[in-house]
């Protein structure tokens, strides 16, 4: 995994900056509702961080992910890392 994304955080340990970050995105939604949605982002970053992992593990998979990714500013390579994600 990569160390940068905090997973598995329950929404009260996320800084202040990030909720006010999210709560920027959605200025509608109350306080409840943005540590919801911040643990719901959280949750879904790591899903897509594993599915990605699973796939990287595996060189056809991994292949076949390349091919149908033509949009190379999506597209993760070696040559690039994830950008640092800060959840606390």
């Amino acid at each position: 995994m990569h160390g940068a994304i905090l997973i598995g955080v329950m929404h009260e340990d996320f800084s202040k900056e990030y909720l006010r970050t999210i709560s920027n995105l959605y200025p509608t939604l109350d306080e409840d509702q943005v540590k919801e949605a911040a643990h719901n982002l959280a949750c879904y970053t790591e899903l897509i961080l594993r599915i990605y992992e699973r796939i990287r593990m595996d060189p056809e998979a991994y292949a076949r992910f390349k091919h149908s990714a033509n949009c190379t500013s999506i597209l993760l390579t070696d040559n690039r890392s994830l950008p640092e994600i800060t959840l606390m």
